[in-house]
């Protein structure tokens, strides 16, 4: 059984810096690279929402106060 280690991830250490003193820190860079990945590991217990997820996305477009309201704290948002 072969068993993968996870990728050294460098801007753990910025993530968290921002975090430090501020409650919203976006994380962007080209498809595939691994954004989603930086977020979920970083922190495996925040909530996660993607707005890849029709029904979530129509959600935070129809109503973005009650979206927001919604939302588990802290979290993830995905794809938006």
């Amino acid at each position: 059984m072969v068993t993968s280690k996870p990728f050294d991830r460098p801007l753990l250490g910025a993530v968290r810096t921002a975090l430090a003193d501020t409650p919203v820190v976006c994380v962007l860079g080209p498809r595939q690279s691994g954004k989603t990945t930086l977020a979920r590991h970083f922190e495996p217990q925040y909530g996660y929402i993607s707005l890849d997820d029709p029904a979530t996305l129509a959600f935070a477009a129809s109503d973005p106060a009650g979206f927001v309201a919604a939302l588990p704290d802290p979290v993830i948002l995905d794809e938006v």
